[in-house]
């Protein structure tokens, strides 16, 4: 079975969703033209819709995995490396931020457009 190229957005132009099983990544979520019934207020999305980048590296002796996340009334990043074959964590790394101001991340599905600024120390 071959899957269809997913669709360039989650939502189609009339506002409905694109539901399915695609091949290859969205290139833009963005639930702000959903229709009715599901639509909801900026507010609502604001502390509702989640967000997050996460990026793993493996090899055979590490794994690595690098995060931002933003779920609207707070954000965090973290990142850690870890000693597969010793079973012990080398190095980890977690910092809370202030909502809206210390994480950016928009719509689009890549590294590029996502940015962490310092925020408090846990």
């Amino acid at each position: 079975m071959t899957l269809a190229a997913a669709p360039r957005s989650v939502l189609a132009a009339d506002g409905s969703v694109n539901f399915g099983k695609y091949a290859g990544p969205l290139t833009q979520i963005d639930w702000r033209g959903l229709a009715a019934p599901h639509q909801r207020s900026r507010l609502w999305q604001h502390f509702h819709h989640k967000h997050w980048q996460y990026v793993a590296l493996a090899t055979d002796d590490i794994f690595c995995g690098i995060a931002i996340v933003d779920v609207g009334w707070t954000n965090t990043a973290f990142a850690y490396a870890f000693d597969r074959r010793a079973q012990r964590m080398l190095a980890s790394f977690s910092r809370d931020g202030l909502p809206g101001l210390s994480a950016t991340l928009n719509g689009i599905a890549s590294f590029a457009s996502s940015r962490w600024q310092a925020g408090f120390r846990n």
